[in-house]
């Protein structure tokens, strides 16, 4: 199992490099003729910061890389970036390539090594092989080393290692905003020095970048405006709130495209606090799989950040149920048949389509849920 899953990590590789016939079967690649336009907006990023300028401009003109998608991220991620900017662009891609790499084999390792046998090989053949890892790599995105960060955070609480544990999860609260999810959890256990060490980082290194610079930070709120309710269907957002407008229609009532976010958030609350008494990875679990119910904009790749619940869910209670929710994860969306080179974007194909990734998001989460609700 795991040697096919390597064999197919690295044909994902050579597709992404060789411009290979791949990039059809999914909507990120489809639409981006170009690799790495995410991973050119952190190298953008990190060459403004490095020449004192403005970190969220962007490379409108492309007179530094190829392509670019915004950088909405703290500035310490531009910081990190900025050693990648002494290469050329093209080679600073190859080289987070196997940063990416590197981070899934630590990962399927760390995996097998929690598991097991052969449910551990199968678990751990996730991070190589399954559809989200090609179009991390084929974006040079940046839900693999979070989804490293926050598998870390779980195994080293569960074993007892809480310094390790809280250090993996503060590196994933500043490499990206979906690790704060994580606040709750250490406010309920009264982990009050770990959370405002990591918040006065975060607010430090931001205010030294305006300070440094003279730039403001106002493109980063952006991350907390929220969209309205109405709109096109997209195809690249594969998230809950998307699946609902699909099967409702573009008319999705204000209400509940606000309030899905809204009851998400007060469910883990409430059994937060219920089950206070659990081990902090447990409620962790909760609070990282519920993600994607409380993030209105989901895309393929951020599945990623479903691996580490559903693989220490696993392990705490061999739920089969989860086996369900690693095979939608892991197998690509009827995109050739619904997506925009398809011919079929009608009757069941559109929900289909929007369906197959929240529906293991949705497994996880309830089984979290119900792990929580034993253990209270």
């Amino acid at each position: 199992m795991l040697l096919a899953a390597v064999a197919l990590n690295v044909f994902y590789g050579w597709q992404v490099v060789n411009g290979g016939s791949l990039k059809q079967f999914f909507h990120d690649s489809d639409v981006n003729a170009k690799t790495g336009c995410d991973f050119y907006g952190l190298y953008k990023a990190g060459h403004a910061l490095r020449h004192g300028k403005d970190i969220y401009d962007g490379d409108p003109q492309h007179k530094i890389v190829p392509c670019c998608y915004a950088f909405r991220y703290l500035p310490i991620g531009a910081a990190a970036a900025s050693p990648l900017t002494f290469a050329k662009p093209q080679q600073a891609f190859w080289f987070w390539l196997a940063l990416i790499e590197l981070a899934a084999l630590l990962a399927a390792w760390a995996t097998y090594r929690h598991l097991r046998g052969t449910d551990g090989a199968v678990m751990a053949a996730l991070w190589l092989a399954s559809s989200p890892v090609y179009l991390e790599l084929y974006m040079g995105q940046f839900n693999m080393l979070q989804a490293a960060f926050l598998l870390g955070a779980l195994l080293s609480l569960s074993g007892g290692s809480r310094q390790a544990g809280e250090a993996w999860l503060g590196a994933g609260m500043l490499w990206k905003l979906t690790a704060w999810l994580g606040a709750p959890v250490l406010a309920v256990k009264r982990r009050w020095r770990t959370l405002l060490l990591i918040a006065a980082t975060a607010v430090g290194t931001t205010l030294l970048y305006m300070l440094a610079t003279g730039q403001s930070i106002d493109p980063f709120w952006e991350n907390f405006r929220p969209a309205r309710p109405g709109g096109a269907i997209y195809r690249g957002d594969l998230g809950f709130i998307m699946l609902l407008r699909v099967v409702v229609g573009k008319s999705l009532p204000a209400w509940l495209y606000y309030g899905v976010p809204v009851i998400a958030l007060g469910a883990c609350l409430a059994l937060t606090l219920l089950a206070r008494r659990a081990k902090a990875a447990n409620l962790l679990v909760l609070w990282f799989a519920a993600y994607f119910f409380i993030y209105p904009t989901i895309w393929e790749h951020h599945y990623l950040l479903l691996l580490p619940p559903l693989v220490f869910l696993y392990g705490q209670g061999r739920y089969r149920v989860l086996w369900l929710a690693a095979l939608l994860l892991a197998l690509p969306t009827p995109y050739l048949v619904a997506g925009p080179q398809g011919a079929k974007w009608a009757g069941m194909w559109p929900a289909l389509y929007h369906a197959v990734k929240p529906a293991a998001a949705a497994i996880v989460v309830a089984t979290a849920a119900w792990h929580l609700w034993k253990k209270k």
